[in-house]
């Protein structure tokens, strides 16, 4: 599981520095003036606390085994597709393996849902694409052990560790979340 939030640091880390190279923050848009700076900002994200939308109980059904209490995270700032997004986290963790599931919650104003969707796109376009759950949904790489899922102005990230196939346990855990989000 240490390993899992390696990854998950890692691939934030990745994304700011994308995000930030190619086309900097989408909170703040700077308007020039005569003489001046002025600065039109959209709301700030809302974020959910990412536990109240996976269950002990479903957690330990994907992974197949006892986990310890939730963890959670955040909320903090994490720019993605070039836009400033509201991420939270909740893990949860085998005492006894390195299996478990975390839950990233990535929020987005309103205002910014159809660029944020824009973008995604063309990241699914290059993926193998899930049919029947969220807006659109991927894998992140053929082993299935990362869903990705968009739904309006959220992007849910579920990684899943555990033995055997997790492909349907991950599509059920964010198709429960999804059902969750307010």
């Amino acid at each position: 599981m240490r390993k899992l939030h390696l990854v998950t640091i890692l691939t934030a880390g990745v994304a700011v520095v994308l995000a930030a190279g190619a086309r900097g923050s989408a909170i703040a848009e700077h308007i020039v003036g005569p003489g001046d700076v002025q600065t039109k900002s959209s709301p700030a994200p809302t974020a959910v606390d990412a536990c109240t939308l996976l269950t002990k109980e479903e957690a330990v059904s994907a992974v197949g085994e006892a986990l310890d209490q939730a963890k959670s995270s955040g909320p903090f700032p994490v720019p993605m597709g070039g836009i400033d997004t509201a991420v939270t986290g909740c893990a949860y963790e085998s005492p006894k393996s390195v299996h478990g599931i975390k839950l990233t919650v990535h929020r987005v104003p309103p205002d910014k849902a159809a660029r944020f969707k824009q973008f995604y796109q063309g990241v699914c376009a290059r993926k193998e694409c899930v049919s029947g759950v969220g807006d659109m949904a991927w894998w992140y790489s053929a082993q299935h052990g990362e869903l990705q899922v968009l739904k309006n102005a959220t992007l849910l990230i579920i990684k899943l560790s555990r033995n055997g196939d997790g492909t349907e346990a991950v599509q059920t855990v964010a198709k429960k979340a999804l059902a969750r989000l307010p």
